[in-house]
C-alpha cells in the first residue's frame, strides 16, 4: 500500500469516526492566576480520536489528515454539536446551575473560511436554547493575522448573539491590541 492510499484509507475511517461518534471530547478548567473567584468555570474543549481498544489518538495524530482531506470544518461542527448537547443534557439534570459554565472551542481556519459554519452555531443555539455567552471561539494569533477580513465576516454575525472570541497563541507581535479590540476579540 502506498503513502496516498494509506492516507485515504485513515481519512475514510476519520470520516466514518465523525459520523459513528468515535471522538471524544474532554475538558480542562482555564483559571486565572491568582483568582479565588468560583462564579463561574472555564473549560477548553479538547477532542481526541477512539482508535480500536480504547486507544485515544491525540490530535498531532489526526489533525493533519483531516486537514489535507479539508475535514476540519466537519470536525468543529461535531465539537460544537457535542458541547451543545452536553449542556442540553446538564441543564436536564442540573437544573439551577447548568450555564455557569463557558466552554471555550478551537476553531480551524476552514470553519473561519468556509461557507455555513456561522449559520450552523446559530441553528445549534436557537434549536437548544443554550445561551450563547456559554460559547466562546478560540482563533489563533496567526489565523487573525492572515485572516483578518475573513474573521470580520465571521465574528460579525456571532458577535450579537453573545458568542466569545479569544485569541490563543498571543504574543503582540503579528496582531495589535487595536486590531483585536475592532475585531470584536474578546
Amino acid at each position: 500500500m502506498d503513502k496516498e492510499s494509506g492516507h485515504r484509507d485513515i481519512a475514510n475511517k476519520l470520516i466514518a469516526a465523525l459520523k459513528g461518534d468515535q471522538f471524544i471530547l474532554y475538558s480542562q478548567s482555564i483559571k486565572p492566576l491568582g483568582s479565588e473567584s468560583n462564579k463561574s468555570s472555564y473549560q477548553e474543549i479538547l477532542v481526541r480520536y477512539a482508535e480500536e481498544e480504547q486507544k485515544l489518538l491525540h490530535p498531532g495524530g489526526f489533525f493533519p489528515i483531516l486537514e489535507q482531506h479539508n475535514l476540519m470544518a466537519t470536525l468543529d461542527r461535531w465539537v460544537v454539536n457535542r458541547v451543545i448537547r452536553w449542556f442540553t443534557a446538564k441543564r436536564k439534570s442540573s437544573p439551577k446551575n447548568w450555564n455557569a459554565t463557558h466552554c471555550s472551542i478551537n476553531l480551524s481556519s476552514d470553519s473561519i473560511l468556509g461557507a455555513g459554519f456561522v449559520e450552523f452555531v446559530a441553528e445549534q443555539l436557537k434549536a437548544s436554547n443554550v445561551p450563547p455567552e456559554n460559547l466562546l471561539f478560540e482563533i489563533s494569533e496567526h489565523d487573525v493575522d492572515k485572516y483578518a477580513l475573513a474573521l470580520d465576516k465571521f465574528i460579525l454575525p456571532l458577535k450579537p448573539l453573545g458568542c466569545g472570541f479569544v485569541i490563543t497563541g498571543y504574543s503582540g507581535e503579528l496582531v495589535s491590541p487595536e486590531m483585536l479590540q475592532a475585531l470584536g476579540i474578546d
